[in-house]
């Protein structure tokens, strides 16, 4: 008889995780990069420039690579 072959390690979860990680960093960056589409109907709704609305996906892009260094030290000790 021959041995049947092991089956995942992690009982095939590791698909689900990379799935809902490929999902949540499109969604995330989608977001992020679409924001300029509505540029113009923000700064007219809040009666502000498109510079000064620009700032919203600016500082938010910024805090995200700024805290990933934070992200990457945290996933690779757990």
């Amino acid at each position: 008889m021959t041995p049947k072959p092991a089956g995942p390690p992690d009982g095939g979860w590791g698909w689900v995780v990379a799935a809902a990680a490929f999902a949540v960093n499109g969604l995330s960056y989608g977001l992020l990069r679409s924001l300029g589409l509505a540029l113009p109907d923000l700064a007219e709704h809040f009666e502000r420039s498109a510079q000064d609305t620009a700032w919203v996906s600016a500082l938010a892009l910024a805090v995200q690579q700024a805290a990933s260094p934070v992200g990457s030290a945290l996933s690779t000790r757990w």
